[in-house]
């Protein structure tokens, strides 16, 4: 197998069909529009922000819109809406027959939007449409960005009518997806693999984990076993059990690795009553040195209108490699840029949007059209270097930092003349759009996701900028004597770096550090480490405790919220979570009071988080 097929093969979700003929009870593709037998009800009453969006149907609860093709229709339900609060948005089947007790329902969802990950609950009624009869089957908090298959067992419904509904419950989002619903027995041996494996291994080990989760999505099925086949034979884990609809099966296997080389393997479902084994998913391992993080730099702007094509580009990075990339954004001439970053990396990049992986200049990709020849380029690049790195506060020195590393070469090298180092970077995770960093947006193709979508000047509530530099001054220039005048084969040096934290940092709950291990003389990165920054008691980044909470008052009546903030001219943004971390409130604008109706469960916690300019108040608060 090629590299570029493990790029294209490399989707968390991959599904494979074969076997006998499904037979349905309820099909609906969406492809002609929302059959005319669906009920759509709008429950919330709260009007879609239309202004938001554009080349949408956006009118009632529910409408049939292109999505990833202009022949691919799906049902869109749309949560950015004029007031602060959920929506309701109901659409429900017509009465469907179950006829036996392998029965099932199945459907395709996605968030089109990366940051806005949409809610919905899916329910079934045996009365009526009447929302009232229904009763709760399945809750989705946070669905994924790309494409997920569901799956949920209807046995208890043989024998009956019943009504399906889909009901979208998210608040201040963007737009849910609802694709390819189909109920009946669904005898076509389907399965989603989540393949959770680490794409870039070292060679310390003859060996490499295989993990991951694998979801029966079709009706009950007997299986023998999981197999993993390698180009080094075949592993077999003994399953012996029934899958029933909706229900997960874990796998972990060790498969042979060899330095510098690709280790392919597929893996593959064996039935229990004879029949063809069922292809799962494939896949390969890149072996080098050592385990590496892909770097990738970005090079975007706020005002360029083609950059957030980059931007999903760099979404697409993260949903293929998870952890095994690193996508920083370094902005050029906007209110988000760090003049460091954005000076080392000219070196590389001249327009954008644009970019460079490990710092190498066989793999610069420029354009709107991402090359794909380049980035299987990098992802090949050998890893002679290793490094680790943890985050100490001074307890002495407010504000200040230090960086402890371990780095390691496979390989001597005189570095004499110092061109080996370590560099070091503090970025901040996220980013939300104000009005001082609205992103131009000019994408037309279908293809290019929430951005088809977003309008010519994408609203701040709807933008979001990830992994932007604070601090770069040795992120490519390294730290001299950070690295010895001769370094061995094999052993570790330890170096510890001190910083302090820029002063125009708002707290340090949001940041991480970067430690780059480099060759300055040609810019290339063998390899990277990053670690949280932890919350510092004090002195952050020059922003006191006075500056910020005490200025910030919240009092709980009831259930009700009250936020007096100090500027009436101010933007501020106010997001609430639960212990959970999933979002129940965020509300953005102007003024200097706020009110919110929070859940009034006796005891629940929110965490509440207020800021307006340099102000800032993070708060738990409990509902009597």
């Amino acid at each position: 197998m090629s590299i570029r097929t493990i790029i294209l093969l490399m989707a968390a979700g991959t599904s494979v069909a074969a076997g006998a003929q499904v037979k349905t009870y309820l099909e609906a593709d969406f492809d002609k529009g929302i059959p005319s037998d669906f009920t759509l009800i709008d429950m919330d009453d709260n009007p879609v922000a239309v202004s938001n969006y554009q080349r949408v149907e956006t009118s009632g609860s529910w409408a049939a819109n292109p999505v990833d093709t202009k022949a691919n229709n799906a049902a869109f339900s749309f949560s950015s809406c004029q007031y602060d609060y959920p929506v309701e948005n109901w659409m429900i089947t017509p009465a469907i027959h179950i006829e036996s007790a392998d029965a099932a329902l199945r459907w395709d969802a996605k968030s089109i939007h990366y940051d806005l990950r949409e809610s919905y609950k899916v329910m079934v009624s045996t009365v009526s449409t009447d929302p009232s009869t229904f009763k709760e089957l399945a809750r989705i908090d946070g669905e994924q960005y790309t494409w997920q298959t569901r799956a949920l067992p209807l046995a208890e419904y043989a024998g009956q009518d019943i009504y399906i509904a889909f009901v979208a419950t998210s608040e201040n989002k963007f737009i849910l997806a609802i694709d390819n619903i189909t109920v009946g027995e669904l005898n076509d041996s389907r399965f989603i693999t989540d393949d959770t494996s680490r794409r870039f291994v070292g060679s310390a080990s003859p060996t490499a984990p295989v993990s991951g989760t694998i979801t029966n999505v079709s009706s009950p099925v007997e299986v023998k076993a999981i197999e993993c086949v390698t180009d080094d034979g075949t592993q077999t884990m003994t399953v012996e059990r029934r899958l029933s609809t909706g229900e997960q099966l874990d796998y972990n296997f060790d498969i042979p690795v060899s330095l510098n080389n690709v280790s392919h393997y597929s893996l593959r479902a064996i039935p229990a009553e004879g029949g063809d084994a069922v292809t799962l998913y494939s896949d390969s391992l890149f072996c080098s040195h050592y385990p590496k993080i892909l770097l990738a730099e970005e090079g975007t702007g706020t005002w360029c209108n083609f950059c957030p094509i980059g931007t999903l580009q760099g979404n697409e990075m993260k949903e293929r490699l998870g952890e095994d990339v690193l996508v920083i954004a370094v902005h050029t001439r906007d209110k988000l840029t760090c003049n460091d970053y954005n000076n080392g990396i000219s070196r590389w990049i001249s327009s954008i949007p644009a970019y460079i992986f490990n710092r190498d200049n066989t793999t610069i990709t420029v354009g709107s059209v991402f090359d794909e020849e380049r980035y299987n380029k990098a992802l090949a690049l050998e890893v002679p270097a290793f490094v680790e790195m943890d985050v100490t506060p001074s307890e002495q020195q407010p504000g200040r930092i230090t960086f402890n590393t371990r780095t390691q070469f496979a390989t001597a090298y005189d570095n004499t003349d110092g061109r080996y180092k370590l560099g070091f970077a503090i970025i901040e995770k996220t980013v939300e759009g104000t009005d001082s960093t609205i992103q131009v947006n000019n994408s037309t193709q279908i293809n290019n996701g929430e951005y088809y979508y977003l309008p010519l000047y994408i609203p701040e509530k709807l933008m979001f900028f990830h992994n932007i530099p604070r601090e770069g001054s040795t992120a490519f220039t390294g730290v001299e004597g950070s690295l010895p005048a001769t370094i061995e084969e094999g052993e570790t040096y330890e170096y510890a770096h001190t910083m302090t934290l820029p002063d125009n940092l708002r707290s340090t709950d949001d940041l991480f550090a970067v430690v780059y291990v480099m060759n300055t003389l040609t810019g290339k990165v063998f390899n990277i480490a990053k670690a949280d920054i932890p919350e510092l008691s004090s002195g952050i980044g020059g922003v006191t405790a006075d500056s910020g909470n005490s200025m910030i008052d919240m009092r709980l009546t009831g259930g009700k919220l009250d936020i007096c903030l100090p500027d009436s001219n101010e933007p501020y943004t106010i997001t609430v979570c639960g212990t959970d971390g999933v979002m129940t409130h965020k509300v953005s604008g102007r003024g200097n009071t706020v009110s919110l109706q929070l859940s009034s469960d006796k005891g629940r916690c929110h965490i509440v988080r207020a800021v307006q300019g340099r102000h800032i108040c993070t708060r738990k608060i409990f509902t009597n």
